[in-house]
């Protein structure tokens, strides 16, 4: 199961986690979510009981991807402005009483009655059970890691890998332009100057070309200036 029957002191009580549990996602996200690659879904409160009364403190919901690159896409989806960053798996962040993490190939949100403290330690004790993937689907992808360090607001750094999570996320480009349909991924940032670069990477260079040609076709209205090397 994505989510165990205990978390730290809280007991679970409603079980979310049936087979794949996919049709139980939000119908907003459902789309989002679906061309990342989700394959399992979980979502459960926890809390405490004495016997005949429930007290639910934490609802946790838990997406497991089929690679970490998904799981990036889904992280930067569920992340909001105004999140601070926390040290916990492998990214993670966190406003109030809200906690998102991503750890692998899976992405959990936490809404818990708890205090910051308790929050976090409830969070340690769900990534020591999540799925532990191997090989390429655990490779975090490259494009992210390409973005100019200088001058880069790093809450606005946002990765796609379809049309659907690249629109909501606020991308720039014309999503038709892009080519998803030919595996091209795509990462978007602010800059304090404030430009927004977006990068595009493809399988090939030709795809690339390709691409690059339609992009700049359909934002020669724009103020837009545009660079390719091979695959990027």
């Amino acid at each position: 199961p994505l989510l165990p029957a205990t978390l730290g002191k809280l007991t679970r009580v409603a079980v979310g986690d049936v087979g794949d549990g996919l049709e139980q996602v939000d119908a907003a996200d459902a789309a989002v979510l679906k061309e990342d690659g989700l394959k399992r879904f979980a979502r459960s409160e926890y809390g405490n009981s004495n016997g005949k009364d429930f007290w639910p403190f934490a609802t946790v919901t838990v997406y497991k991807y089929v690679d970490a690159s998904g799981a990036i896409s889904a992280y930067d989806y569920f992340r909001k402005p105004g999140m601070r960053p926390e040290k916990l798996g492998d990214d993670s962040a966190s406003n109030g009483d809200q906690l998102l993490l991503r750890s692998g190939v899976s992405v959990a949100r936490v809404n818990a009655r708890l205090g910051h403290e308790a929050m976090i330690a409830l969070a340690k004790d769900l990534i020591v059970g999540l799925p532990k993937v191997g090989g390429t689907a655990g490779i975090a992808p490259l494009l992210p890691t390409l973005l100019p360090a200088k001058g880069l607001d790093a809450d606005s750094v946002k990765y796609a890998l379809g049309p659907v999570g690249y629109q909501a996320m606020g991308g720039v480009v014309p999503a038709q332009a892009v080519g998803f349909d030919k595996n091209g991924e795509t990462v978007t940032a602010k800059y304090k100057n404030g430009g927004v670069l977006t990068l595009l990477l493809y399988p090939t260079p030709q795809i690339a070309g390709e691409h690059g040609r339609a992009v700049e076709s359909a934002m020669k209205s724009e103020a837009v200036k545009m660079r390719r090397k091979g695959p990027l």
